[in-house]
């Protein structure tokens, strides 16, 4: 009975042993096991700090301007190690890792996107830059593809409201495009430009709303105000000038120099512009049957740069007669006051008359006489024979005196002598 005992005790002791030893190894177990949740738990939330250091603020709408593809990558790489067997905690964290990384690389993407329609990040961190502006391959279906799905309202706004930029400038480029491609062919004024076309350029230029568009037509907006300042030169002059220097360029035809003392027998008339270019009529004074006997001799037309072509009528041809621009007589105005008007001589004493019949070809005597009226200026010979200047019509009569105070008889109008009267008055002392 004693030994039996002994032996109950002895087992008891040895089952205690066995327990104790299990119950360490489990303890030991549990131990290590929490501490590798610890371990993952840690790498977990170390990955949830970097993901949570990509964004600009713990509200995370705005990307940092310095997270790139290759970070992102990397960031990747250390969410899915991290994940791996995680358990517990960890594996909550691991999955709240997961989307967050996707989060932020669906705001990158979109961020990157948008800013890729700009010559430079229109955002940057949380900023709008101060005048973004497009970029030379944006349009508007590159516009469309910049889209900004799943991201948070703040930053998607934001997006939107840049799109929404991007593709006003889209537009306004297509019309200032347009605007350059009606006067330019690769960046060199077109020869047929008109002043217009020019203007229209400007106008556009003057009322773009992002005016930096227009930055890389810096040179060719150069060149168009050069070439309006010289379209405008022949709209610039005054117009009674402008038809002067026609009527003068007009008088050398069929000379080899103009000559203001052929300008006597015409005039300008219908004068008007048809777009850069001056057209007008130029009126000859014929004296064929009467003092008013007219024939349209030409007409012409002012080119833009000033250079004149006239039609004949009588020939037909056109011809180049010089530049209205080009260097004048300095009395020109002096010579032809009104250049649009009927020429006519206003002479005013028996001595110019005189003079101008002695000119003209007329037969007087060297101690003509003078006579006069209230409307006539008259030249009497001794034998009676005379002539006379009409004041009403400044036509040149012949006639006859039958006493010394007496009214001219007979009297005919001379349509011969009144031209070559005319055209020595006119020729030499202007109208």
């Amino acid at each position: 009975m004693k030994k039996w005992g002994w032996v109950l005790t002895g087992s008891i002791a040895v089952l205690l042993l066995l327990g104790g030893g299990l119950f360490w190894r489990h303890q030991q177990a549990a131990t290590a096991a929490q501490a590798q949740q610890s371990q993952q738990l840690a790498r977990n939330t170390k990955v949830a700090r970097r993901i949570s250091a990509q964004w600009t603020n713990q509200h995370h709408h705005y990307v940092k301007a310095s997270v790139d593809a290759d970070g992102l990558k990397q960031l990747t790489v250390a969410q899915h190690d991290a994940a791996k067997n995680a358990r517990g905690q960890a594996e909550r964290q691991a999955t709240a890792n997961e989307l967050a990384l996707s989060k932020l690389k669906r705001a990158y993407a979109a961020t990157k996107r948008v800013n890729a329609l700009f010559d430079a990040p229109a955002l940057v961190d949380a900023k709008l830059t101060g005048d973004p502006l497009i970029a030379a391959h944006t349009t508007t279906i590159t516009i469309t593809k910049a889209t900004a799905n799943g991201v948070n309202p703040t930053l998607a706004k934001t997006l939107a409201n840049l799109r929404t930029l991007a593709s006003a400038q889209v537009a306004e480029r297509t019309t200032l495009k347009a605007a350059v491609a009606k006067i330019a062919d690769d960046g060199t004024l077109k020869a047929d430009v008109t002043s217009a076309d020019l203007q229209a350029f400007q106008t556009t230029v003057a009322g773009l709303k992002y005016p930096a568009l227009a930055a890389s037509y810096h040179s060719l907006q150069t060149a168009v105000a050069t070439k309006l300042s010289a379209l405008n030169q022949l709209k610039a002059l005054d117009a009674k000038e402008r038809d002067r220097r026609i009527l003068y360029l007009v008088s050398g035809v069929g000379t080899h120099e103009p000559e203001m003392a052929m300008m006597w027998a015409s005039w300008i008339s219908n004068g008007r512009f048809v777009g850069d270019t001056y057209q007008a009529d130029v009126t000859n004074l014929s004296m064929r049957d009467d003092l008013d006997s007219t024939e349209v001799g030409a007409d012409v037309v002012v080119k833009a740069d000033g250079t004149l072509v006239v039609h004949e009528h009588q020939s037909g041809a056109s011809k180049t007669y010089g530049n209205v621009l080009k260097d004048m007589p300095a009395d020109l105005a002096t010579q032809r006051p009104d250049p649009n008007s009927k020429p006519a001589p206003k002479i005013t004493t028996f001595a110019t008359l005189k003079t101008l019949l002695q000119q003209a070809g007329a037969s007087i005597d060297a101690d003509a006489q003078a006579r006069s009226g209230s409307d006539l200026i008259g030249v009497a010979n001794a034998d009676g024979s005379g002539y006379y200047y009409d004041k009403r019509d400044s036509g040149i009569y012949t006639c006859h005196y039958p006493a010394a105070n007496a009214a001219p008889i007979g009297s005919q109008l001379s349509l011969e002598l009144t031209a070559a009267v005319w055209q020595k008055a006119l020729g030499q002392t202007g109208d």
